[in-house]
């Protein structure tokens, strides 16, 4: 099976990234197509970890606030795709603020086993 000549690889490597890729994106047309979007990830992370929908958009450091919103942006980002510009203007803090929450959330969906669907 030959490669794409414009990624650098061996072939079984561009052909494994590319399966990858549109793994990722048909994943992301179904939840989009079920209507899944931010409002629903809130849900769930709601749901998930018994947090009012309010807490999650207010601002604010307390602990569990902080895991809920990271949880949210994690699936945010790599379920949707959502930018971290988009997210850092929603929760009103730095796009790096919300790189460091998705790091945060990836580790806590990890540990837990947390699934969004």
């Amino acid at each position: 099976m030959k490669g794409d000549e414009r990624i650098l690889g061996d072939s079984e490597f561009v052909q494994s990234v590319l399966k990858q890729n549109e793994q990722a994106y048909d994943r992301r047309c179904r939840l989009k197509a079920r209507g899944v979007d931010l409002n629903v990830i809130a849900h769930r992370v709601s749901e998930l970890l018994d947090i009012a929908m309010d807490a999650l958009w207010s601002k604010g450091k307390h602990r569990h606030v902080v895991k809920a919103r990271s949880l949210l942006c994690y699936w945010a980002v790599d379920e949707l795709h959502m930018s971290m510009s988009e997210l850092a203007g929603r929760f009103e803090i730095s796009a790096t603020g919300i790189s460091e929450s998705v790091l945060r959330g990836k580790t806590l969906a990890k540990k837990h086993g947390f699934e969004l669907e």
